[in-house]
């Protein structure tokens, strides 16, 4: 090795830090580390940004460049972006000089279901409207022009994805094209289908009790039906089977289920089963396409090509950019996250999700929507106030909006809601 190169080192737990020290020691040309500690979000996987604002002590003599200019957010996007991270590290220091005189959005709801319309209603306004509903409904006004932006100019991030689901069935009621980063699709079919390949080379044709139970209620039916499937799975090949490819193998596995799971799921394993063989590599191995599918990342399932709205959660948007970028869920308890009765909860917690907002903030180039609900279901309690995060970005800097119940007709009049920051 001349030398050493590590992207993203703000994100390195203390073994890869000790790991590359160990690397870097023999190399020539030393070490050279990539990173920005604003956007440290991964401490609950065990990175520490400590080892890159250590940095210098840690190689003396060490030169540092720092990068004071954005080229992605406008600058007013990158001023409330700022402010609402609280001044932490070096973010004070940047400047984009990108011209856009729009303000970022803060619109409250009155519950989630209204948050849900509004979003589709902005990207209807967005795109300039999609059909006579859009008329109709007032969503977009007959005098409007066009937004000019495509769906897929367009990402809407949350942070859980329990807040998906009331947007993606608002989105599926007027006909807006949208893909999902670990959806329902990813978190179930494909990873039900992956555990079942993953069985193939194990070359045990037996497992525990409870691990048949467990997957017997995975795939929908009893232990004795996975007992039986493991068995089956054993036949297909064993330890060797590591090295045999990947589509004959599914397209077997996607037999088998289709015997087990009941009825109403084999579409969606169909699906999930398509959705994986365009992943695999022709005359891929098995054990290569599991362990590279154990090290995708969430959000590598989306198509970037493909004309829909983009959704996904704050994590999986780092490193993309987006002409619209609408977060929702900017509440007290979602932004920042906090499970109730959390005892362990810190200062350390509270500035990486100011950290969390600032990454999403940053992924808008032109137009940025932050949303709140006053109510939601449960697990969420209710009522809802705003996140304390919005309060820090200064007044010139956004436009505060109250959104009604839905979309709006003539004659109506909109429910408001006070919203205080």
């Amino acid at each position: 090795l001349r030398v050493v190169a590590v992207d993203e080192y703000q994100d390195v737990n203390a073994v890869q830090a000790q790991l590359v020290r160990l690397w870097a020691a023999g190399c020539p040309g030393g070490l050279v580390a990539i990173g920005d500690p604003d956007q440290a979000i991964y401490r609950f996987r065990g990175a520490d940004c400590r080892h890159f604002l250590r940095f210098g002590e840690e190689w003396p003599g060490a030169t540092v460049l720092r990068l004071g200019q954005s080229y992605r957010s406008t600058d007013i996007i990158l001023q409330a972006s700022r402010q609402a991270l609280a001044g932490e590290h070096a973010g004070d220091g940047l400047w984009s000089g990108i011209a856009g005189d729009a303000k970022v959005l803060v619109r409250g709801f009155p519950s989630a279901e209204a948050e849900a319309e509004g979003v589709v209603q902005l990207i209807e306004q967005a795109v300039g409207g999609i059909g006579f509903f859009s008329l109709d409904s007032r969503r977009v006004g007959a005098g409007e022009a066009p937004g000019g932006l495509s769906f897929g100019e367009i990402a809407v991030l949350y942070r859980t994805h329990a807040l998906a689901g009331l947007l993606e069935e608002a989105l599926e009621r007027s006909g807006i094209p949208y893909q999902r980063a670990g959806g329902r699709l990813a978190q179930e079919e494909v990873g039900l289908l992956l555990t079942v390949l993953s069985l193939i080379p194990a070359g045990r044709p037996l497992l525990p009790t409870v691990a048949l139970e467990e997957l017997g209620e995975t795939v929908g039916g009893t232990a004795e039906q996975a007992a039986t499937l493991v068995a089956q799975l054993a036949l297909l090949g064993g330890p060797a089977a590591r090295t045999q490819p990947v589509a004959p193998l599914l397209a077997q596995v996607l037999e088998l289920l289709g015997g087990l799971v009941p009825a109403a799921r084999r579409p969606l394993l169909a699906l999930a089963g398509a959705h994986l063989g365009r992943l695999a590599q022709p005359a891929e191995e098995l054990g290569s396409f599991l362990t590279r599918m154990a090290l995708l990342r969430e959000g590598d399932d989306l198509d970037p090509r493909a004309e829909r709205v983009q959704l996904m959660s704050l994590h999986a948007a780092k490193g993309l950019e987006f002409p619209l970028v609408l977060i929702i869920g900017c509440e007290e308890g979602l932004i920042p996250f906090r499970r109730p009765g959390d005892e362990a909860w810190g200062p350390e917690d509270e500035a990486e999700e100011r950290r969390l907002l600032y990454v999403g903030m940053t992924r808008a180039r032109r137009r940025l929507v932050l949303s709140w609900a006053a109510r939601r279901s449960p697990p969420f309690a209710s009522p809802r106030q705003p996140s304390s995060f919005l309060a820090a970005i200064a007044e010139g800097l956004r436009q505060i909006e109250q959104g009604g119940c839905g979309p709006r007709r003539a004659g109506s009049a909109e429910r408001q809601l006070l919203l205080e920051l």
